[in-house]
């Protein structure tokens, strides 16, 4: 091998030597492991390079994210400022999504949803903003009812909380139902609504506010007059939320609201909508579907038979809602509700005339379809002085002298504003 030239390669990795007389062992060995080294180098360097390439990518792409994040933040707590504060520009946002999560004539069909922010937190709540001397008024597993006057025009509002938080969309539009069903509402017996909105997870709902608090706090058993006034008035209501495709789903004393009115007499309106849903759930005129569905069944002491089978039942036209009226005119006789759909009437029903003991034993009926509906209620309690001839004669004569009182009154008013506008020219 004198003179001789010979090469070595290990991988990637290659040297050269020329051996003077003989090939020593030990000195191949040495040349060896060196490439050996040298491999492992250049490979540890490489994977320590593409480490600290993907560590500097990851770090960057989380500070991105947090600038995103912070910056978030901090508009929608400018927002919740400047809507806290009544900036005109917020004033403009609102009216502009006020057209959301409304109804379409059917009432019952909500086609679109509220422009709600669940995770911002409000700066200076809007209640305690807007109103003085909310005190609260009532509690329950549904929420808090508070009572308190707007500082615009110092009326007096009741204002509706809801207690449970709420966990994501679909929760929102099911306790937007409330809200949907109650802003497309008119009706005399009908709780009046005025606004609401989503604050710090909770819906508030704003109404009129009826001092005299609900029937189920009234005496028992009712005058049979009184109890003709209330289901005459209830099933009014009904009746006209039938006519709108709407079921309530929790007629009961609690929800049925009492104003006295200067004469003695009482307006009785329905309040709750917490559960309301249309009685139909696909339109077959437009197409709409009604997305909001609640599963509660409201209070079981007044729930139909039907309610507690287990295949759906129909309510096309609000036969549960009937039955629970019923139900509710055996608690205000002095009776027991729950135990109406075994057939027993406790309390003080046999005190009231056969005549309306009879229209509530039809009310509760087991058989839904065997059950008068609301309107046919309505026409059975007409308030008898309206059936004859001279009580109707009477009624419309006082309506007769209340329009002159308001024709007077305005003819007063006319002249005095004429007259301060003469004294100001002069």
């Amino acid at each position: 091998m004198s003179g001789a030239r010979a090469k070595f390669s290990l991988c990637v990795v290659s040297f050269d030597f020329t051996p003077t007389e003989s090939v020593d062992a030990g000195m191949l060995m040495y040349h060896l492991k060196c490439g050996l080294h040298t491999v492992t180098f250049q490979y540890l360097f490489h994977v320590f390079t593409a480490i600290m390439y993907w560590l500097k990518f990851f770090f960057f792409l989380y500070f991105c994210i947090y600038v995103v994040i912070s910056v978030s933040s901090c508009l929608f707590e400018m927002k919740d400022k400047l809507r806290a504060m009544g900036h005109p520009a917020m004033d403009a946002a609102d009216r502009e999504d006020s057209h959301a999560g409304c109804f379409s004539d059917s009432v019952g069909m909500q086609t679109y949803s509220l422009n709600t922010s669940l995770g911002a937190m409000h700066i200076m709540s809007r209640l305690n903003n807007e109103m003085s001397f909310v005190e609260d008024t009532a509690s329950g597993s549904f929420g808090v009812v508070k009572k308190g006057v707007l500082d615009l025009d110092r009326q007096c509002y009741a204002v509706k909380q809801t207690k449970r938080v709420i966990s994501g969309e679909g929760d929102l539009q099911q306790r937007l139902q409330e809200v949907y069903t109650l802003s497309a509402c008119s009706h005399p017996n009908v709780l009046r609504y005025f606004d609401g909105w989503v604050e710090d997870r909770a819906v508030f709902v704003r109404t009129e506010w009826l001092s005299d608090g609900s029937v189920a706090d009234f005496d028992r058993p009712f005058s049979e007059a009184l109890l003709r006034s209330v289901i005459h008035q209830i099933a009014s209501a009904l009746h006209w939320l039938l006519c709108h495709h709407i079921t309530h789903r929790d007629v009961k004393p609690e929800n049925i609201l009492a104003r006295k009115m200067e004469d003695g007499t009482y307006t009785f309106k329905l309040a709750d909508f917490g559960l309301a849903r249309p009685l139909f759930r696909d339109r077959p005129n437009t197409g709409e579907e009604f997305r909001g569905t609640n599963d509660d069944d409201g209070d079981r002491r007044y729930l139909s038979p039907e309610a507690f089978a287990i295949s759906e039942f129909s309510q096309q036209k609000g036969e549960a809602d009937v039955y629970a009226l019923g139900a509710s005119c055996v608690e205000l006789m002095g009776g027991d509700p729950s135990l109406v759909r075994n057939g027993c009437y406790t309390g003080n029903f046999h005190i009231y005339s056969a005549e309306l003991q009879n229209l509530v034993q039809w009310m509760t009926r087991l058989d839904p379809q065997e059950r008068p509906d609301a309107f046919m209620v309505a026409l059975l309690t007409v308030d008898p002085a309206l059936k004859s001839t001279k009580g109707f004669a009477r009624r419309m004569a006082a309506i007769e002298g209340l329009r002159a009182s308001v024709a007077e009154l305005e003819k007063k008013v006319t002249e005095a504003n004429t007259t301060e506008k003469e004294e100001g020219g002069a």
